[in-house]
């Protein structure tokens, strides 16, 4: 409501007295309580002194609208000089005079930083810090040539999928993703299982360099089948980046590995020679007897990991 809304002919009967505020939206006029107006853009806190327009007619009770604050407007900026710990107030100083403020709950107090205050009557919030343009950054006096692009390393990528085939299943959800080779026959499994790793065309960016050595993590054995003693893994090259419709197509391999009852993991070396077949957006599979399982991407992470040393 302005001002203007609430006189609506101020040459009518209109006196300014002295009076205070009280509970909004009441004021104190020779000490009695009485009703007023109050504009949008004025705010007094209950006791302050305040102008108010009282409107006299003839044929109407005597209005009441309140004008202005009484008082100097408090300082718009300040240093806090006191911040206590679990208070809700603070104090702020400006020209020599301490303030008691209240602050909004997204600024956090720090004595000595300089802020901004917003005032309603006699009531002080600190509504924020005063900020300061940064200094721009020199300008670069040279631009340094860029790093010479790395000319031999180690590719490490782990597998992004993992999954056995089972003859007459298809992608056996009973295995989720650990691998098993084999004839699980003994325990009314299928006849045939194969297990393979997917790699999602990870090794593509080593095309046209020339491969040292590839690596596999083998991952711990699985309960079941020959758990309890030792058995070998057949390890295969396949051609699918991710798990075709049916079973791989295994392209090289069988390499084997003896694997220990009670196998817990590690790296072994493959032939240099598989390293363009994986490249070629390949992956590994194991296949054929004995019947054994190795745990898969959802139980270690690491199974199946490829390490490939390179140069150009």
């Amino acid at each position: 409501m302005s001002l203007a809304g609430a006189v609506s002919n101020p040459s009518d009967g209109v006196t300014l007295v002295p009076a205070f505020a009280d509970t909004y939206p009441l004021v104190r006029i020779g000490g009695n309580q009485q009703v007023a107006a109050w504009p949008d853009n004025v705010y007094a806190a209950p006791g302050e002194p305040i102008i108010v327009a009282q409107i006299s007619k003839a044929d109407a009770p005597t209005q009441n609208v309140v004008v202005s604050r009484v008082g100097v407007a408090g300082p718009r900026e300040a240093t806090v000089t006191a911040a206590p710990g679990g208070s809700d107030t603070i104090t702020v100083t400006a020209a020599a005079t301490d303030y008691l403020a209240t602050f909004l709950a997204s600024y956090t107090p720090t004595v000595g930083d300089r802020v901004r205050v917003l005032w309603q009557g006699r009531d002080a919030t600190v509504v924020g810090k005063v900020g300061v343009t940064p200094a721009p950054a020199p300008a670069a006096t040279t631009t340094p040539p860029p790093p010479a692009p790395a000319a031999s390393g180690t590719f490490d990528r782990a597998c992004t999928d993992s999954a056995t085939f089972s003859a007459g299943y298809g992608w056996n959800g009973y295995y989720g993703q650990n691998l098993y080779q084999g004839n699980g026959s003994p325990w009314g499994g299928p006849s045939a299982n194969s297990g393979s790793w997917f790699y999602s065309g990870a090794f593509a960016e080593l095309a046209g360099a020339a491969y040292n050595r590839v690596r596999v993590r083998l991952p711990a054995r699985k309960s079941g089948g020959n758990f309890n003693s030792p058995a070998t893994v057949h390890v295969y090259v396949h051609t699918s980046p991710t798990r075709p419709g049916g079973d791989v197509n295994r392209i090289a391999g069988p390499y084997d590995f003896t694997l220990p009852a009670g196998y817990s993991g590690g790296l072994v070396d493959l032939p240099t020679s598989t390293a363009p077949l994986l490249v070629n957006n390949g992956g590994l599979s194991i296949s054929g007897d004995p019947y054994l399982g190795l745990k898969g991407k959802a139980e270690d992470p690491s199974s199946g990991q490829i390490l490939i040393d390179w140069q150009r």
